[in-house]
């Protein structure tokens, strides 16, 4: 007897398709208005281009993401999730210690102290960076690129599958985190907290998408309103506490003075108070506007002082911080990369070692700036395809790649997030590989498909 079969939605027809792009167009917009009036003496050069060209960047985001090019696929095979979640978490265990011994000095049940002050673990971090060999941080680099992609596959696997996880496989992904905070704690940076709202919140984004998609034939039930209100109760107290904390050691950082926030070197871009009416706000409140302001634009400031520039290719050696270390390392070529846009401003005292200069800047650097729109339309198409493919087809490992360019894309006003780490990279590449790639079974039009109750069947499609 044939098992019930549900079509899949034409993605016309799939709700709450685009609220990826929402959340993502009202977080940059945001973060651009903050560049043009907020308190920072920026100095605001060609302003009327820059707009310009921020509408541009939306408006290929845009048109990227809703671009649905005749693709097909294949039926994916399920992913192993308990093998995975395991090894991943395992893997995070494993490499937790030492790597806080590298970063730190302490091992990880000393959590305690390194939370005490967080200045001085940032300071420290810092200089046990500079006065260790390559020799010597190769070991845990290494280490965390080869099992990074199961270890970044936990978070997203588990929130996607939670109702039919067991409770022992539910634990990984709060060992996970533990590991995350933990190794914040030990570089007393802040990355790795805001990454983890990241993975949670777009993972989540997926998961709500599916259930609100499903029908009464599918594995799926849809998610209640009462469900859903109490989660984004549950994540909005996340992201006050995790905000909070952020303040509070970047003050830290400051030595507790509110009112010495300072961007870059040699171009004195200071905090000005006047322009948040500090009459009406105390010093910790300015300083907490000033703060979240520097990190959401401060990255146009840099894209902006850019654009005086000529263009000199790197021949695409120059979009990755990664790539253009790893080319001087092979061919012992250091005059390429001084080429780049993101070196050059090092002149101007804004460099690329410390400071932000967005997303769009390092793909100029090999490409000029309107290459980068090009460039940025592409990874939008595969955006866009990963999402549908994911809340559609229901591919976690689309899901996964989703929640990478996710990542990418909510880092544009700062760098190339993906591109900066050996890990993230091999992770996205990997991960990209196994949903491309590495599907079952022959080419399908992803509209024809159809998927039964307990597995996926499909039908040829025509031609």
């Amino acid at each position: 007897m044939n098992k019930p079969q549900t079509q899949l939605q034409e993605p016309s027809q799939v709700q709450s398709q685009n609220l990826p792009v929402y959340i993502l167009l009202s977080y940059l917009i945001f973060g651009f208005c903050l560049y043009l009036i907020a308190p920072f003496d920026w100095r605001l050069q060609n302003t009327p281009f820059m707009v310009a060209y921020f509408i541009a960047i939306i408006f290929v985001f845009v048109v990227g993401f809703k671009w649905q090019p005749r693709l097909v696929t294949r039926i994916s095979r399920p992913v192993p999730l308990k093998i995975l979640i395991l090894f991943g978490t395992l893997s995070s265990v494993a490499v937790l210690i030492p790597a806080t011994q590298l970063y730190s000095g302490k091992y990880p049940w000393e959590f305690a102290e390194l939370l005490a002050n967080q200045a001085e673990a940032y300071t420290n971090y810092q200089e046990r960076l500079s006065n260790s060999l390559q020799a010597d941080r190769a070991p845990v680099a290494i280490l965390r690129t080869i099992i990074y992609p199961f270890m970044f596959s936990v978070l997203p696997l588990t929130i996607l599958n939670w109702a039919t996880l067991s409770k022992t496989a539910r634990l990984g992904a709060f060992v996970v985190v533990a590991c995350m905070l933990i190794t914040s704690l030990a570089r007393g940076t802040d990355r790795e907290s805001f990454d983890l709202l990241v993975f949670v919140g777009s993972s989540w984004l997926i998961n709500y998408v599916r259930q609100k998609n499903a029908s009464s034939t599918m594995m799926l039930r849809p998610m209640s309103k009462t469900r859903i209100a109490v989660l984004a109760v549950m994540f909005s107290c996340l992201m006050v506490f995790f905000l909070y904390v952020f303040i509070e050691r970047k003050l830290g950082r400051f030595g507790g003075n509110a009112t010495a926030l300072c961007i870059g070197s040699e171009v004195d871009i200071c905090l000005t108070h006047a322009a948040v009416v500090a009459d009406y706000l105390s010093d910790w409140q300015v300083f907490a506007i000033g703060i979240t302001a520097s990190y959401m634009s401060q990255g146009y400031y840099g894209l902006s002082t850019a654009m005086g520039f000529d263009f000199q290719s790197t021949f695409f050696t120059g979009f990755s911080p990664l790539i253009a270390r790893f080319y001087e390392a092979i061919s012992g070529d250091s005059a390429l990369y001084m080429s780049s846009y993101t070196y050059r401003l090092r002149a101007l005292g804004w460099s690329d070692e410390y400071t932000w200069s967005t997303l769009m800047i390092w793909f100029a650097n090999d490409v000029g700036f309107l290459g980068a729109l090009f460039v940025l339309f592409l990874l939008s198409v595969l955006f866009g395809a990963a999402w549908r493919d994911a809340i559609i087809a229901k591919d976690d490992r689309a899901a996964i790649v989703f929640v990478m360019l996710f990542l990418m894309f909510i880092y544009l006003p700062a760098n190339n997030q993906i591109g900066q780490t050996l890990d993230l990279s091999v992770a996205f590449l990997f991960w990209l590989f196994r949903w491309r790639y590495m599907k079952a079974g022959p080419r399908q039009n992803l509209t024809k498909l159809n998927f039964s109750r307990h597995g996926v069947n499909s039908h040829l499609s025509a031609g």
